[in-house]
């Protein structure tokens, strides 16, 4: 028997075209309690079930994305935490579960502002790719 757990990460893991309805209601029924998402309307966070995706980085230290990159992706923070630095300036914070980063580039399509690494192993995060975090916007 599948664990709920991994009934969701499975859910997250599936392509967006072959989720079924029920792993959209499980993934939706999630999003309902990210911080990151707590603004937003059903409409959106109904749309983001359908689009948003599984990650999980395993050690301490790993990069995500680097200062100057370009922006391909929105993060949430599930489980774990990361450290972001910026040049000449190093670590400036450490954003917790329920953060959210990497969405400044996506909305200015512009390069990224910091470096974002993992500053505890076992991380695990959602990610909305630019195209999607786009539509998702213009809701």
């Amino acid at each position: 028997m599948i664990s709920e757990i991994g009934r969701i990460i499975g859910a997250y893991c599936t392509t967006s075209s072959e989720r079924t309805a029920e792993e959209l209601e499980l993934v939706y029924e999630e999003l309902l309690h990210v911080k990151a998402l707590a603004h937003l309307s059903t409409m959106v966070k109904r749309e983001l079930a359908s689009v948003v995706f599984f990650e999980q980085h395993q050690h301490a230290g790993t990069v995500l994305f680097r200062q100057g990159d370009e922006g391909n992706s929105w993060y949430i923070i599930l489980k774990g935490s990361v450290h972001v630095s910026i040049h000449g300036k190093g670590i400036v914070c450490t954003l917790q579960e329920g953060d959210d980063f990497g969405k400044l580039a996506l909305v200015n399509d512009a390069p990224r502002a910091a470096t974002i690494a993992l500053s505890e192993d076992n991380s695990q995060f959602l990610r909305v790719d630019k195209t999607d975090f786009n539509r998702y916007t213009s809701l």
